[in-house]
């Protein structure tokens, strides 16, 4: 009978990791060498990828009816699935292509096909402060557009090669009039891209130079979810290129466009690529994740901001977990109810979801930074989770033990430490320590609050290289190296807390604690 088990479970085994396999391979590959028109592109036996929630989306949506259009959350996913051979092409702005080449010697652009138009603006929230804005700056916009300021600002930022010094200085604007807060993308070349780990392009210069006009100081914010922040009021203005739709016109107000662009077809070319060896390969892949532009500082920046958030999440958590199960033990059982509550809730809720909707709904009119944000949340789910081991615990200890120690006169207070606490730490501590690394993975979402984080600098390198290799190898490792240092840290803290209790489990062996 084991050995029965054994060979269907080897079976099982190889089905996993062959399915993937025959799957891939049994799509036809499409030839697009000779496609020459939209319509050869249009038809069922191609993959056409695109980035969700851009313009380029809603157009390849109306242009292509027969075409398979598989929806990417950035340009790394999506080009590297292209030189995979998992999409046949993809639609680009032409103005990109320059900087996709550069990681990408697979990519070709299909000639005299445009399949669209690409407008990039500045964005305003609608309200009177933001219609103001707007109608100033669009004034100032047609104004540079005129006198040239406009054209050498684009000679600045569009080239490929920039040099190391190139920033956008806000040092010299003055806080006239108030200051305006600016949420950018740092993944969109030219117009808003982290540079040197500096936040640099077209989009953060115009507004440095229009506050510097207009008497206003500037700060800016590096987010992946500028527009809404925008929607709800964090911020003045949002510039990373901003592409202007129909459906965002409904929520937001648009500048003048400051650039205008065709969207073509992209094929991917294998001919193209010259081989340069495995060796060579992996090492532009080294040189392009961490010495280029001094990369490595953006891992650092975001290990150290996930640290963070970790450590402070662990103890208020465990500190605020504790202490209401001690307030719901001493008598106040409504605490019970709620974190039952939470608790069910967070078993069904996505902790995105919940993380968006603390900064977006409660915190909505509320300037606060992303990492209290974060750090609040996660607090929130800890406690959570701290209050159900120690009820838990607390449930498995007979009750006829409670009784003993009220009638040798233990309040419920000397109860609890003198009597409970000794005997559900050993079982709950190693459940506690499992929880903590779960604690540290799930802070990789944090990007999506305005937190700069380890995953945030990851994808941050990959939107320059499309290369995702090194990257997420860089990221796997950090966080691995995080949970096992903090896990520890922990594990000893608890090992001197067992001791001080004089409980362990040497001393419970012939020792009945169920009488």
């Amino acid at each position: 009978m084991r050995k029965v088990i054994k060979k269907i479970i080897f079976i099982l085994l190889v089905s996993m990791l062959a399915l993937p396999m025959i799957f891939s391979c049994s799509r036809r590959k499409v030839d697009l060498s000779n496609y020459k028109s939209i319509e050869e592109f249009d038809n069922k036996d191609v993959k056409i990828g695109v980035i969700i929630g851009t313009n380029i989306s809603v157009i390849t949506e109306k242009v292509f009816k027969n075409a398979k259009i598989e929806y990417f959350s950035g340009g790394a996913d999506l080009f590297n699935a292209l030189k995979l051979g998992k999409i046949d092409a993809t639609i680009q702005e032409r103005y990109a292509l320059d900087y996709l080449y550069d990681d990408n010697k697979n990519i070709k652009v299909v000639d005299n096909i445009v399949v669209g138009e690409t407008k990039y603006a500045l964005g305003f929230p609608k309200t009177e402060k933001g219609e103001k804005l707007c109608s100033d700056f669009n004034e100032f916009l047609q104004r540079i557009k005129l006198d040239g300021t406009m054209q050498k600002m684009m000679d600045i930022w569009f080239p490929v090669d920039l040099p190391e010094d190139l920033k956008v200085d806000l040092s010299d604007l003055e806080n006239i009039n108030g200051e305006l807060t600016m949420y950018t993308d740092p993944q969109v070349r030219p117009f808003s891209f982290s540079h040197f780990t500096r936040s640099v392009g077209l989009d953060l210069d115009l507004a440095r130079a229009f506050c510097k006009e207009k008497g206003y100081a500037l700060s800016i914010v590096e987010t992946s979810s500028a527009i809404p922040a925008l929607t709800s009021g964090k911020c003045d203005l949002v510039g990373s290129g901003l592409e202007i739709t129909d459906e965002r016109e409904k929520s937001i107000l648009f500048s003048e466009p400051t650039y205008v662009t065709d969207d073509v077809i992209v094929i991917s070319d294998s001919s193209l690529v010259e081989n340069i060896g495995i060796i060579n390969e992996l090492k532009v892949g080294f040189v392009g994740t961490f010495i280029s532009e001094n990369r490595y500082k953006l891992f650092i920046e975001g290990a150290i901001t996930t640290i963070i958030i970790s450590v402070m999440t662990l103890i208020l958590g465990t500190v605020i977990g504790f202490l209401l199960y001690l307030a719901n033990y001493i008598g106040y059982t409504f605490i019970a109810r709620i974190f039952n509550f939470l608790s069910w809730l967070f078993k069904r809720l996505p902790l995105v979801v919940f993380l968006m909707f603390i900064l977006y709904v409660v915190f909505a009119k509320v300037d606060i930074d992303g990492i209290i944000v974060a750090i609040i949340s996660f607090t929130i789910v800890f406690a959570t989770t701290v209050f159900s081991l120690i009820d838990g615990g607390v449930q498995g200890i007979d009750y006829g033990q409670i009784e003993a120690a009220s009638a040798l006169g233990y309040n419920k207070m000397k109860t609890f430490f003198k009597i409970i606490i000794p005997q559900i730490l050993p079982g709950v501590l190693p459940l506690y320590q499992s929880e903590i690394l779960g604690l540290v993975n799930s802070t990789a979402i944090v990007g999506y609050v305005m937190v700069y984080d380890l995953t945030k600098a990851g994808d941050i390198v990959r939107s320059r290289t499309f290369g995702a290799f090194f990257p997420l190898v860089a990221v796997a490792i950090i966080y691995i190296v995080m949970a096992k240092v903090i896990t520890v840290i922990v594990k000893f803290i608890c090992d001197i807390m067992l001791k001080k209790l004089r409980f362990n489990k040497d001393q419970l062996k012939g020792i009945k604690t169920d009488d």
